[in-house]
């Protein structure tokens, strides 16, 4: 979860616009991008397609636009992962969320349309 985070604050950095419309496909490839790059054993691209409801062609995309946005830079330093957990574990409420740091540091925590 903290390295997808990571990568999502990268593809804002990158000036990747993260809609509504595209926030739950970047998700899930950012995640999805996350699993392939930690663990040795994850779901196929086809599962992840099913777990998003999307198509191949749409996860291959957006994993594609992804990797190019990000410079194909999956690692995440030991200090930033640091950084980003603290940060999630003041997170708290839907409600106080816009008073969190997370929040000010995730601008894609309030995406628009």
């Amino acid at each position: 979860i903290v390295s997808t985070l990571v990568y999502l604050q990268r593809l804002h950095d990158a000036g990747v616009v993260l809609s509504t419309a595209k926030i739950n496909a970047y998700l899930l490839v950012s995640l999805m991008s996350a699993c392939k790059f930690l663990e040795d054993d994850c779901p196929s691209i086809c599962e992840w397609a099913k777990i998003g409801l999307l198509s191949l062609e749409d996860v291959k995309g957006y994993e594609r636009k992804l990797l190019i946005a990000l410079r194909f830079r999956l690692y995440v330093q030991p200090e930033e992962f640091a950084a980003v957990s603290a940060e999630l574990l003041t997170f708290g409420t839907f409600e106080d969320r816009g008073a969190s740091p997370l929040a000010a540091r995730f601008p894609f925590a309030h995406c628009t349309d």
